[in-house]
Formats: structure tokens, C-alpha cells, sequence
């Protein structure tokens, strides 16, 4: 039993690894896709109308993450320094085992001031290839993603000071 048990699970292993194709991963230097959302105020957000004018901060969490709560907690103090003229930020619920109630909640508890965005069908996230939250991602003027990871860090301030950095005409 135990045989049969090893023999199936390795070759369900080399079936996932080799014939299921690769998952696009929102990786730094590949082009951050682009989509369109509504806010929680329904306003409509969309990834290129900021092509050019600004650096985009996109933050995919949810409710029931706790990890989440933390990082959204902390944004406004980590993002004190950068003007809004040069960069723009969205959190997006990725919709996993959420609702759009409960995000509405969250903010109102939280007294969350970023706007934030419902993901209806995970589209973007799965656009995105998350796969787990918090997911922070810093995608630079020409719609290029510069940073990917998991948590608001000096990593992630270094890029954001490139990216908001005044631009010099040549």
C-alpha cells in the first residue's frame, strides 16, 4: 500500500511539474499587465492612465490575512514622504474567500485613506500570478514592474525613491 501510495504521488509530482504549463509570474522587468477596476467609491482605476505620469504602488491582500492588516496599517506612515504627484497607490482585494462588505468594513475600521479596489473574479490577480497575500508590487512610469515581494521594506523604499525621483529632460 505504502509502494502504491509513493508511485502515485511521484508520478502526479512529474505530471504537474512538466505538463501543466508555467504560471506568468509578476516578476521585475516584465510588463505589469494592465487592467481596470472600480475603487470602493466607484471610481474607475485603470493601470495606463498612469503610463508616463507616475510610479503605481499595487498592493493584492485581503480581509482575513492578518499579515495584510499589517502592511495596509503601516502604508500611510511608509509612504509619507513620496508625493502623490509622482506616485499613485491601490490596494486590490484579491477576492479569495472575500467580499466586497467586508473590504467596505475593513477600510471604515481601519480608517484605511489609500484607495482600494475589489478583484470580482480574481482576474487581475490571476493577470498578476499571486499566489499568495500581501503581494507589493512598485510598476514604474513605463508600465514595467520594478518591485515584487511580500512586505513594505528598504528594498521597496529604495525602488520607490527611483521611481518618484524627478525626471531630468535631456
Amino acid at each position: 500500500m505504502a509502494f502504491l501510495f509513493r508511485t502515485i504521488l511521484i508520478f502526479g509530482c512529474i505530471f504537474f511539474t512538466v505538463c501543466l504549463p508555467p504560471v506568468w509570474s509578476a516578476a521585475p522587468g516584465s510588463e505589469a499587465p494592465a487592467f481596470e477596476l472600480s475603487t470602493l467609491d466607484g471610481e474607475s482605476v485603470s493601470l495606463r492612465e498612469y503610463r508616463g505620469r507616475k510610479a503605481v504602488l499595487l498592493v493584492f491582500w485581503t480581509t482575513w490575512c492578518p499579515y495584510c492588516k499589517n502592511e495596509l496599517l503601516d502604508i500611510g506612515e511608509f509612504l509619507s514622504g513620496y508625493k502623490k504627484e509622482a506616485l499613485a497607490v491601490l490596494g486590490i482585494n484579491s477576492g479569495w474567500r472575500d467580499s466586497v462588505s467586508r473590504t467596505k468594513r475593513f477600510q471604515e475600521q481601519y480608517g484605511l485613506d489609500i484607495p482600494l479596489a475589489f478583484d470580482h473574479g480574481h482576474e487581475v490577480s490571476q493577470r498578476y500570478g499571486i499566489r499568495g497575500v500581501p503581494t507589493i508590487l512598485a510598476v514604474d512610469r513605463e508600465g514595467d514592474i520594478a518591485f515584487s515581494g511580500h512586505r513594505l521594506s528598504d528594498r521597496l523604499s529604495d525602488v520607490l525613491d527611483e521611481l518618484t525621483a524627478p525626471q531630468i529632460d535631456p
